[in-house]
């Protein structure tokens, strides 16, 4: 008995501390034991990468260009939130090629429909090293639920490379909502919405602040109804904050079909 009791406070324990934490430099070509599944992209000391090698793939109109994907796959989510980072160059081959392609990242959440995050229209030359950040607010990936971040590489014109380096994926510890302890606790509903969501009750509601996943604020109503219009927004994750009279707050993810 002790010993069922032992592995399952281990087991708990284990659980409790997981989260999503990856850093890869691409110094070779990262495979499916660290979570990864690359098609097209290769780790490559030419052209050379951000910091040693690093994953690149070349597009010019001869080139294959129907697998071009760096995907990460992680079951370990806390439900915390998720900072991504990571540095990318897209150099033209030769002195007077051109460039032209897209770079997207997106997202998924427990092998559902793609989520986008950014999308860059590679229009420059650029030699050197940028990079990108993003971040994807708590309970948006829920505790236990398998994530998938992934990047892709789009050929229209030119010839040139890309070239991807120095991924990091860190979570935080998830933390408990702001309103804990008030009385004041509301549900809203359908969700996923089409047009509107409703409010079980707004009487005490002073303001909703609605962001989208990076934390921009998308919309904002003052002493709201129990509807709200969410028509004119794009498909995807956003967070609800309800602000109330007494100066506490409480948020729900919505789900925009």
């Amino acid at each position: 008995m002790k010993k069922i009791l032992c592995s399952l406070a281990l087991a708990g324990l284990s659980f409790a501390s997981a989260q999503i934490s990856v850093t890869e430099s691409f110094e070779s070509t990262p495979d499916i034991t660290k979570g990864f599944t690359v098609d097209g992209f290769f780790s490559s000391g030419t052209p050379s990468g951000c910091t040693g090698k690093a994953l690149s793939k070349n597009f010019w109109s001869a080139s294959s260009n129907t697998k071009n994907t760096i995907i990460y796959t992680s079951n370990s989510s806390n439900g915390g939130k998720l900072n991504i980072t990571f540095k990318y160059k897209h150099p033209r081959l030769g002195t007077t090629a051109t460039v032209d392609g897209i770079l997207k990242v997106e997202y998924s959440v427990d092998n559902g429909v793609y989520q986008l995050l950014e999308t860059f229209d590679l229009k420059t030359n650029e030699q050197f090293c940028q990079t990108y950040t993003k971040s994807i607010e708590q309970d948006i990936v829920p505790a236990g639920k398998n994530f998938k971040l992934k990047i892709t590489g789009t050929y229209v014109s030119g010839d040139f490379y890309i070239v991807v380096d120095e991924l990091a994926i860190s979570q935080s510890a998830p933390t408990l909502a702001v309103n804990s302890a008030s009385k004041n606790q509301i549900s809203v509903y359908p969700n996923p919405v089409q047009d509107f969501i409703h409010l079980t009750d707004s009487k005490n509601v002073v303001k909703i602040v609605i962001t989208d996943i990076s934390g921009k604020m998308v919309k904002s109503v003052n002493k709201p109804s129990v509807s709200i219009d969410v028509s004119k927004l794009k498909s995807g994750n956003y967070i609800a904050n309800f602000i109330f009279a007494d100066g506490t707050q409480q948020s729900h993810k919505i789900i925009k079909k």
